[in-house]
């Protein structure tokens, strides 16, 4: 964990964290492969954690793989697929139950919303619209989608013709 300066040397230093060396009288310092990591001085390189990464050679310290992410060897951490999902620090992904979807990198599931449905395999990334007359309540009762309603154009009022305009003086005469 200490290096000679140069060679004659009549102290040693040792050496940064994140490198390391292993043989008495080494006169540098061996930076640990990813990974890896290495406190100051130290004379090994020491493995991650599953669920942790350190990604770059040198590193100081192993940090935990962030949600959505898994990592089994330290090395680095690894999106997870579609259809699975993962919390920070994981080892592997954990796959969506049915009725509930993730994409790629997913910290989490979320539900299908009602009239849609998910049949997860691993690799489910949307809810698909149910067949009609098979969706169903929280109760099993058949859900009846409401038709979408266009508004209907109010329809044009035509001037009365010969006849009611007739009518209507003769009623109007009649009410004075």
């Amino acid at each position: 964990g200490r290096i000679a300066a140069s060679s004659g040397a009549t102290s040693c230093t040792a050496c940064d964290s994140g490198g390391m060396t292993s043989f008495s009288g080494d006169t540098a310092c061996t930076a640990c492969p990813t990974g890896t990591h290495s406190p100051v001085g130290s004379t090994q390189c020491v493995e991650c954690a599953a669920g942790e990464t350190a990604a770059i050679e040198g590193s100081r310290e192993c940090n935990t793989c962030p949600s959505g992410t898994f990592s089994r060897n330290g090395t680095a951490c690894t999106p997870c697929p579609a259809g699975t999902y993962a919390p920070a620090g994981s080892t592997k992904c954990v796959e969506c139950v049915a009725g509930e979807v993730a994409a790629k990198g997913s910290h989490e599931c979320t539900a299908c919303f009602p009239g849609t449905f998910a049949r997860n395999n691993g690799s489910i990334v949307s809810c698909a619209p149910c067949p009609p007359g098979s969706a169903k309540d929280e109760y099993g009762e058949p859900i009846t989608p409401t038709p979408i309603r266009t508004p209907s154009k109010p329809k044009p009022k035509r001037p009365p013709n010969r006849q009611q305009q007739a009518s209507l003086l003769a009623r109007r005469k009649e009410e004075y």
